[in-house]
């Protein structure tokens, strides 16, 4: 007699395997990057004044010396 398809059938557990994993023969790279990406700093996280801003504030006198503006 078949058993009925939806009821479980009686059998041992399977045993756990005998082997153990081998150990990665290949080095990853970190996570965040890869190892010919060299990280560069963000330029909008830079604690100096914008360069659009940075020209606004110097002008050129006649004789070639830079002085600040009064902004």
């Amino acid at each position: 007699m078949t058993p009925h398809p939806q009821e479980p059938i009686e059998s041992p557990p399977m045993p756990p395997p005998d082997w153990k994993p081998e150990p990665s023969p290949i080095d990853e790279p970190e996570p965040d990057r890869l190892p010919d990406e060299v990280p560069l700093p963000n330029p909008d996280e830079s604690d100096a004044p914008p360069m659009h801003a940075k020209a606004a504030h110097e002008s050129v006198s006649i004789d070639g010396t830079k002085s600040r503006g009064s902004c």
